[in-house]
């Protein structure tokens, strides 16, 4: 499933994983949606899919910049993005100025 699946002011959700300091992120409270997870692949896009058991392409480093969080991914090491109308991976560092890397 595509992000959009998730609609606008979705409420996300993380589960921590200590053996890798990754997180994964899930859409919603609902119980229908706890089986999904933020994942990117390599094309760069971002999807909502069924989690599966370490999978690194579901998984995520938290960064602090100090007011927010960036969201590295595991794989990649690429950025969750978004130009204010869709959203998918891009580069830049956790110390960059680019607002639309920033999640709250």
């Amino acid at each position: 499933m595509g992000i959009d699946w998730c609609g606008a002011g979705i409420t996300w959700y993380e589960e921590y994983n200590s053996s890798d300091d990754t997180w994964l992120m899930h859409p919603g409270t609902s119980s229908d949606r706890r089986g999904y997870c933020l994942a990117a692949y390599s094309n760069l896009d971002v999807y909502i899919e069924p989690c599966t058991p370490n999978n690194d392409w579901q998984r995520w480093y938290e960064r602090w910049t100090g007011s927010s969080f960036k969201l590295q991914h595991k794989q990649t090491s690429l950025y969750l993005d978004s130009n204010d109308s869709s959203v998918y991976l891009g580069h830049g560092g956790w110390n960059n100025d680019n607002k639309y890397q920033l999640w709250y």
